[in-house]
């Protein structure tokens, strides 16, 4: 199992250790979604790695300015900004196929 990350190296490394201590046999990998060097290089890693991808969990989301975090209310769906909704509809979709561009 390959456990990516962009910028939570730790988080990954502790999802990793949890998958060792079942038994499993992880690899953390750094996967950027702006930058399609680095995508090419962690799919030639896990490659490298099982030989190939079997199942691809995408799980990257764009949060903007309304990062939900305990206590801070969420905004109704109606008053979210349509350039918001665009932003994580393309994270969410597109960057599996390509890189993000800023």
């Amino acid at each position: 199992m390959a456990v990516t990350y962009h910028s939570g190296k730790d988080a990954a490394e502790e999802t990793a250790e949890q998958v060792a201590a079942l038994g499993g046999t992880p690899l953390v990998v750094r996967y950027d979604l702006d930058d399609e060097q680095a995508i090419r290089e962690a799919v030639g890693q896990v490659g490298s790695a099982w030989g190939g991808i079997d199942v691809l969990v995408l799980n990257a989301v764009v949060w903007g300015d309304a990062i939900p975090r305990p206590g801070r209310p969420q905004p109704p769906f109606e008053e979210v900004p349509a350039s918001q909704w665009q932003e994580t509809l393309r994270t969410s979709v597109d960057a599996v196929v390509t890189p993000r561009r800023s």
